[in-house]
């Protein structure tokens, strides 16, 4: 069962200090935000939220900025409800190298708990008992942590420099967590379970090689051989 909670986008984001001007950038796409159903990815720079561009710096209340901590009141200051559509402009790319600006927008949902009927917590509705292992080393809780924590390195194109090991990080990843995301996948079916799943197919098909393209054989030539001298 769910309780009721404040409003949210579901999203987690970052204040890039890294780059010229600041940008805010997409870390994590929660396992129920409705964001999940658009466009958006892990990397994105939001440059408009809500009709708003990102400030940041003193006085600037960046810790209210969509996906920060306190998102939720710059939601209700704007007098907005559950239900109602957060519309987000971002560019995708890396620093110095970002694409066009397209528009994503979602419903705003609530935060929610969710439990059991003997109130122990759970991951999501239909997921594991947090501090459940189902006989894996780590409970749910800390499995969860570790893996959106290298979900969020993963699934951001600007971390693949040329100093970044896919061939490793490609085996490393499925040792550490293919196994546990099938079972969640075959013992604890829905939306959790399924945007679990969703996020690692993606963070595989960003590791994998690029396909070999193929070589075509050398067509002979159409040219007919010219004939012994008599």
């Amino acid at each position: 069962m769910g309780g009721m909670g404040d409003l949210t986008s579901g999203l987690t984001t970052r204040i890039d200090q890294t780059s010229e001007p600041w940008r805010l950038r997409v870390e994590a796409i929660g396992w129920l935000s409705p964001f999940r159903a658009t466009a958006l990815r892990v990397g994105d720079t939001i440059v408009v939220a809500d009709g708003t561009p990102p400030e940041f710096g003193y006085g600037k209340r960046s810790y209210e900025l969509v996906g920060q901590y306190a998102e939720r009141a710059r939601f209700e200051a704007a007098g907005h409800k559950v239900g109602d559509l957060l519309k987000l402009w971002c560019k995708r790319g890396v620093a110095g190298h970002l694409g066009e600006t397209f528009a994503v927008e979602a419903p705003l949902a609530e935060t929610t708990g969710w439990r059991t009927a003997d109130n122990r917590e759970l991951l999501g509705p239909g997921g594991p008992i947090t501090i459940d292992s189902d006989d894996f080393r780590d409970g749910w809780g800390g499995w969860e942590e570790k893996y959106g924590d290298k979900l969020a390195v993963l699934l951001d194109p600007e971390n693949y420099t040329p100093t970044f090991n896919a061939a490793f990080e490609l085996r490393d990843f499925v040792e550490r967590h293919g196994e546990r995301v099938a079972f969640a996948v075959a013992h604890y079916p829905g939306a959790w379970s399924a945007a679990v799943k969703q996020d690692y197919d993606r963070a595989l098909a960003m590791l994998a090689p690029p396909p070999v393209a193929a070589i075509s054989p050398t067509p002979t030539s159409s040219v007919p051989p010219t004939p012994p001298a008599t």
